[in-house]
């Protein structure tokens, strides 16, 4: 059976990343991206984020980035995995969730915030299974940027 692999993000990868969101935006009935969730090519290569790419043989699979803040905090970016590689069989948000948490570590994070949709029921469960609490919108940091379609935060403390 094939791999999952993680890969840095390169744009080489944007056109997968694009039909992969394509596929899961048409499971929800609410829009599942903006302008902001839709620029890993503009902000990649800047040093305080870093972005990963899952591929299952050379197939866009899943997505994730990791932007860090100040006094120790960061937020994920980007978590996104196509619905056929979600799951225990593939782990695919296991590892991509493991690959920022590691990077963070090393960059001194200390804690790490996200924000989600409330249709994306499943991604709750998993960042609680995790280790994620859920938080109020005015316990994210001060210099958090929210993503204007997100309704729920969690934090995880490192």
């Amino acid at each position: 059976m094939e791999k999952i692999t993680l890969v840095e993000y390169k744009p080489d990868y944007q056109d997968g990343i694009n039909h992969m969101m394509l596929g899961i935006e048409k499971e929800f009935p609410i829009p599942i991206t903006s302008p902001q969730s839709t620029r890993i090519s503009e902000v990649y290569q800047l040093t305080d984020q870093k972005f990963w790419v899952a591929l299952f043989d050379r197939k866009v699979v899943g997505t994730v980035g990791l932007q860090l803040y100040s006094n120790g905090n960061a937020v994920v970016k980007r978590m996104m995995v196509d619905k056929e590689f979600r799951g225990s069989s593939h782990s695919t948000a296991t590892l991509l969730l493991n690959k920022s948490v590691e990077w963070g570590r090393g960059q001194g994070v200390k804690q790490i915030f996200l924000g989600t949709m409330d249709q994306f029921i499943a991604a709750q469960k998993f960042y609680l299974k995790k280790g994620f609490i859920e938080i109020k919108i005015s316990d994210l940091p001060s210099d958090y940027s929210s993503n204007p379609i997100d309704s729920l935060y969690y934090r995880i403390d490192l």
